[in-house]
């Protein structure tokens, strides 16, 4: 994966310094990659929760499909 530009590992260590994230002595033992893929995957979660996919209700799954024009 690229590294996400504009992220030092010095930056990544400051945003995520608040307790929430773990210990940081372990945070400092990540490579930068590791701190972005853990920094993105974050924000990725929190929107996967808050807004989770729906599931298609019963009686349209059981619908049948449009039936084609013969040309």
């Amino acid at each position: 994966m690229k590294a996400i530009s504009g992220f030092s590992k010095e930056n990544l260590l400051r945003q995520m310094s608040d307790e929430s994230w773990g210990a940081t002595d372990m945070l400092e033992g990540l490579t930068q990659q590791e701190l972005a893929e853990r920094y993105v995957g974050a924000f990725v979660n929190a929107a996967v929760r808050r807004f989770p996919s729906k599931e298609v209700p019963l009686h349209i799954r059981r619908m049948r499909p449009v039936p084609r024009k013969k040309s």
